[in-house]
């Protein structure tokens, strides 16, 4: 009972929100025949509107992936599917090849020039034996009118390279000579003998005086200094003198 009490209260009292006339009028108002249609048509038309936006939205998206599918190539398909382009080749006319003839090699033998000291020796035993015999007969020295002082030159190098020069050489000696020109050669004594293979540092002394190969001295001259021995010519006879031995005029 009393609960009931406080309900009446409260509805009765000023601070309860009594219900708003209008809405309690539209609540209590019948509706018409078309209400439940508007609706109806209203909730279609907002649907059908949602499926448009979706089916656009959905196509503005897929259009893009669609088109880079298409213009994207798949590895190895269009590889395998398109075989390759085959090159034309043209033949073209057949040439006749010529093959070269080759000489073949001659062999070319250069001959050697012959030395002066090959000459000298070739030419030195007909000239050695000619020269001893008119040496041995008359007791004179080697005729430089019939071998030349070059020749001689050269004959005495030649000797000089090899062994025993002093026997080997076709001069004869000082002493070899007829008394009459041993005693137009003055007496000297020969103090040093230096021999090179260079003709120019070739020198020997005589009484104390360095001459060289082509000096005078006295009434000789100095044709050609060797190893062993010196040439020596006088009034075109030609003469040796064995090294560092003295002479005395008979």
């Amino acid at each position: 009972m009393s609960s009931v009490l406080k309900a009446l209260q409260r509805q009765s009292s000023p601070l309860v929100p009594q219900p708003n006339p209008i809405w309690l009028a539209s609540a209590t108002q019948p509706r018409g025949p078309y209400t439940g249609l508007v609706a109806v048509v209203l909730a279609l038309l907002l649907f059908v509107l949602s499926a448009a936006a979706v089916w656009w939205w959905l196509q503005d998206n897929q259009a893009p992936t669609q088109e880079t599918s298409a213009l994207t190539p798949i590895p190895g398909l269009n590889q395998a599917a398109t075989p390759p382009a085959t090159p034309a080749y043209r033949l073209g006319e057949p040439t006749a090849i010529r093959v070269p003839v080759w000489p073949e090699p001659v062999a070319v033998t250069t001959a050697e020039p012959a030395t002066v000291a090959e000459t000298a020796e070739a030419t030195a035993p007909i000239t050695a034996n000619e020269a001893n015999d008119k040496v041995i007969s008359q007791g004179q020295g080697l005729d430089l009118n019939a071998v030349s002082p070059e020749l001689l030159a050269a004959f005495e190098d030649a000797l000089a390279s090899g062994e025993n020069s002093a026997q080997q050489s076709v001069v004869p000696t000082i002493y070899d000579l007829n008394l009459s020109m041993q005693r137009q050669i003055g007496s000297f004594s020969y103090d040093s003998h230096q021999y090179s293979s260079d003709a120019t540092a070739r020198w020997i002394v005589l009484d104390g005086r360095r001459l060289f190969e082509g000096d005078s001295f006295g009434a000789v001259t100095i044709l050609k200094i060797s190893p062993a021995h010196v040439v020596m010519s006088m009034n075109q006879q030609a003469f040796q003198l064995p090294a560092l031995e003295d002479w005395t005029r008979p």
